[in-house]
């Protein structure tokens, strides 16, 4: 049975009238418009993000050196260069030279800030044990 289902939007209390046995397929018939407006919502988020991106600031393309990035996150360019090398900090490589590019530095620092980074390494709290001389729960 198909409904109008623009009338339900309109006036939600006429589900009142629909039969017991017609609820059922009302309910599929509303879950497959929520579907269709996820991937319309998820399009349309997709296009604002590529317009945004379109209109950056140039400056957010500039590559900084691994002592200005690690100045930028008060963090010692030591521990920055072992992130970098245990791939978990983006990083540019031309060489003996390791740039960060400014905009993949802000990037980290919104999913740092947003708790999306991964779990540090299990070892860690290995390496935190013997630095601290003792043992760890």
């Amino acid at each position: 049975m198909k409904f109008d289902l623009q009338h339900f939007l309109e006036s939600p209390e006429s589900v009142d009238e629909v039969s017991l046995e017609a609820l059922p397929a009302l309910l599929v018939d509303i879950s497959a418009l929520l579907a269709r407006l996820a991937s319309t919502q998820a399009r349309i988020a997709a296009r604002l993000r590529m317009l945004s991106e379109a209109e950056h600031d140039p400056d957010e393309d500039r590559l900084i050196d691994v002592r200005a990035a690690a100045d930028y996150l008060s963090l010692k360019r030591a521990y920055l260069y072992a992130l970098i090398r245990e791939g978990r900090f983006p990083a540019v490589r031309m060489g003996k030279y390791v740039r960060v590019r400014f905009r993949d530095l802000r990037t980290w620092v919104q999913r740092a800030t947003t708790g999306a980074l991964p779990i540090p390494d299990p070892r860690a709290r290995e390496y935190v044990r013997r630095v601290r001389g003792r043992k760890t729960r």
